[in-house]
């Protein structure tokens, strides 16, 4: 493709709502990325949604609460893996 150039289509804008931004947070709630967020289908892009951020103290603290959910939600899965991999191990060494 030497020669071609890749444009991306420009988002239209999305407005700033309440339920957008609970939407946002429910997503990073459920270990969705801000930049996997961005690509959706209705949601900001990611320069949006970080000036947000700077601009609105309250949907900062809720993207911290979302945040920290998030790191329960990946430390479980964590938790998860470890405890399959020992059960695993532990069979093969009794089998």
């Amino acid at each position: 493709m030497i020669g071609e150039v890749c444009v991306k289509e420009m988002k239209k804008p999305v407005k700033k709502t309440k339920d957008l931004l609970n939407k946002i947070c429910q997503h990073i709630t459920q270990g969705k990325s801000v930049r996997s967020i961005s690509k959706m289908e209705g949601m900001p892009t990611v320069q949006a949604i970080m000036k947000w951020l700077n601009q609105d103290e309250e949907f900062f603290k809720m993207y911290q609460t979302a945040r920290e959910s998030q790191g329960d939600l990946f430390g479980e899965k964590i938790n998860d893996i470890a405890l399959e991999l020992f059960n695993a191990i532990r069979s093969l060494f009794k089998g």
